[in-house]
């Protein structure tokens, strides 16, 4: 409640003030205004009474101008002292207040626009934009690195390889080949090489690899044999052999005789090569 009563008071006191403020502004408008009909009041009034003096001194100069002539010229009426004392002096106070008309300050009417209010001028504030900055971004170049492939020139020898079937399965052993990274070993249907059964590839220390396929009896097989080459040497050809697992046999094959020799002694050829187990 103190603080509305206190509101309340602020609202009073200022309305006061702005009626005392408004009053005094129009008190001193018409003071102004006032001040203004009087000084030209007083200016209308003697600029009539100097108008009135010049138009008697006009008219008594004219009457005397005008004498009577008779026969012998103009009959010149005789003038007393005191008149023409009276006279001129009229004249002179005429001529000293035409004077004083003539050389009087013209005192113009003050214009209205004095009691106007002050113009007030406002000026817009100046705003300054800063000069836009463009920055470019670094442009980066990266170089793809190079990379030189060496066309390979020189094909792998065809590895020698063997095969033999044991229990049902398909072993295949071969002779490593110089410069080989690796083998490749395929078994097919020999009816359909559109598939491989199945198909395994070894490092290049490796020369042995067993066939887990299930194997059908007295059906053909392939086996395809292939070293794998890089850098200046490209794969080998396929070195390709048939075995058949038979129907009431073991499944073993027998291994390949080595170091076939042939010769003549006294009209008589020899044959001798190294024996393998199992062979009748």
């Amino acid at each position: 409640m103190a603080r509305k009563k206190k509101n309340d008071m602020a609202i009073m006191i200022g309305a006061i003030a702005v009626t005392a403020v408004v009053a005094v502004a129009l008190i001193a408008v018409l003071v102004v205004r006032g001040m203004s009909a009087g000084k030209e009041s007083s200016s209308s009034s003697s600029s009539s009474e100097t108008s009135s003096e010049t138009s008697s001194i006009s008219s008594s100069s004219a009457s005397s101008s005008k004498a009577p002539s008779g026969p012998a010229g103009p009959v010149v009426p005789e003038i007393s002292d005191k008149e023409d004392g009276k006279d001129q002096s009229s004249e002179s106070s005429s001529e000293s207040i035409s004077s004083e008309s003539s050389s009087a300050p013209a005192t113009s009417a003050p214009s209205s626009s004095s009691s106007s209010a002050p113009v007030t001028t406002t000026k817009a504030p100046v705003t300054t934009t800063a000069p836009a900055t463009t920055t470019k971004a670094p442009v980066t170049t990266t170089k793809a690195p190079v990379t030189t492939t060496k066309t390979a020139t020189t094909q792998l020898a065809t590895p020698e390889m063997e095969i033999g079937v044991d229990d049902g399965a398909i072993y295949v052993s071969w002779d490593p080949v110089s410069h080989a990274s690796g083998y490749l070993v395929q078994l097919f249907d020999a009816d359909d090489e559109s598939k491989a059964l199945e198909e395994a590839s070894l490092e290049d220390d490796e020369d042995y690899y067993a066939f887990d396929a299930d194997l059908d009896k007295d059906i053909v097989y392939k086996v395809k044999l292939q070293a794998l080459g890089t850098g200046a040497y490209y794969d080998s050809n396929r070195r390709v052999k048939t075995v058949t697992v038979e129907s009431g046999s073991s499944g073993k094959q027998l291994s390949t005789p080595k170091n076939l020799e042939a010769y003549l002694d006294e009209g008589e050829l020899t044959i001798e090569w190294d024996a393998v187990d199992g062979a009748v």
